[in-house]
């Protein structure tokens, strides 16, 4: 598989609204404090060092001049063999020159990613040949294919997914969920077959128009019957979580699904876990599946992460300095915590009350809706 990373680096956040609704999680003295973005890109490039892809092809550009030269010398750190471009495609014929070379190489499977912020935390890299070897057999049959490999708790399952509303299910064993969206699926987070990938960007003549991901094509381009393969295991996830659902009639809350964070000592290989401990335990990272609340919380009883030592992203086994594991912690219902947890990141809908929540709330938002477009009808006839 070839990784293309093409992305541009700034400090600047998405929306206004994305900032308000983390703000509270983003705090200061929290372990879920916000990194800058450059440091945030140098945590997902490092964790992609776990896959032995057959070419890396880097290409990049920075809003700030000062950290291109960092980037560059911190990716050659991480990929001595890199291709790296300082920059960033944002026209058609710029990603059409790149895909004509990637067409040259001797791989199909290309793990695209204009995101910056959506690091490999999988623990099992095995999973994934697993999942391209399933790819391999679908695209036998289908001309179109692509995995999805960040969005977990959304795409992992079809019940509450509105982008899924169209799909037809083909598959959905424990190994994936296996659907086709008959007009294709415009997310950026996919692994790409090199025809889907030369099709989405090549196929028809978008002259002008800006072009930095596959968001972008949207309204230009259809993808007749994209076979789509959700894994049933977490290889990617976003840095903001699942902000991008925050406020909506299906949220998946923070507290259900949490955002990631950068361990301290990542950088320097010091990172410290305290595993179990009911306490908590500031310059560690504490993992307690059995704690209430994240660490992002003003609470007791909090932890960061609801894992097991399992679970732990393999790019940090490395950084890791220290493990400290409570002699007195009851391992066995540790473990049951922590299956709950995977349940509910594999499902955030599933239970009763909260999908009840959901459509009340769903109803309200229509409601209020309605009434507003009534309202403005009536001041129309009157202006």
């Amino acid at each position: 598989m070839i990784l293309y990373y093409d992305n541009y680096i700034d400090d600047d956040p998405l929306t206004f609204d994305t900032v308000k609704s983390i703000q509270n999680i983003r705090r200061k003295d929290s372990q879920y404090k916000m990194p800058r973005k450059l440091d945030i890109a140098k945590y997902a490039l490092a964790s992609y060092k776990i896959f032995p892809w057959s070419k890396v092809i880097i290409k990049f550009d920075v809003a700030n001049e000062e950290d291109r030269e960092p980037f560059i010398k911190y990716a050659n750190e991480i990929f001595p063999d890199a291709e790296i471009i300082t920059h960033r495609s944002d026209n058609q014929k710029e990603y059409c020159e790149t895909i004509e070379k990637i067409c040259k190489l001797d791989d199909e499977w290309i793990f695209y990613t204009p995101n910056n912020d959506h690091p490999m935390i999988t623990n099992d890299v095995d999973y994934i040949h697993k999942i391209i070897e399933k790819a391999n057999e679908y695209k036998k049959q289908h001309r179109f294919v692509s995995i999805i490999y960040t969005m977990f708790s959304e795409y992992c399952n079809i019940n509450d997914n509105e982008y899924y509303k169209d799909a037809k299910i083909i598959e959905n064993s424990d190994t994936a969920l296996v659907v086709i969206k008959p007009k294709g699926f415009h997310m950026s987070g996919q692994i790409l077959h090199r025809d889907l990938l030369k099709y989405f960007f090549c196929s028809h003549d978008l002259g002008s128009e800006r072009v930095v991901r596959l968001e972008d094509l949207l309204n230009f381009i259809i993808i007749p019957n994209q076979l789509i393969i959700s894994p049933k295991k977490e290889i990617c996830a976003h840095f903001d979580g699942h902000s991008n659902t925050y406020g909506l009639p299906t949220q998946i809350t923070p507290d259900q699904v949490p955002p990631l964070f950068i361990p301290n000592g990542f950088f320097d290989n010091s990172i410290k876990i305290a595993y179990g401990y009911p306490e908590y335990r500031k310059g560690w990272i504490n993992i307690n599946p059995s704690a209430k609340y994240y660490s992002f919380r003003r609470k007791k009883k909090i932890t960061d992460l609801k894992i097991g030592l399992q679970d732990i992203p393999l790019f940090w086994k490395d950084r890791i300095k220290e493990i400290d594991i409570n002699p007195l912690a009851d391992l066995d219902k540790l473990n049951k915590k922590r299956d709950e947890h995977f349940e509910l990141l594999q499902n955030p809908w599933k239970d009763l009350s909260y999908r009840i929540h959901i459509k009340v709330k769903s109803f309200l938002y229509c409601s209020v809706y309605l009434n507003l477009q009534n309202s403005m009808r009536h001041l129309k006839r009157y202006l």
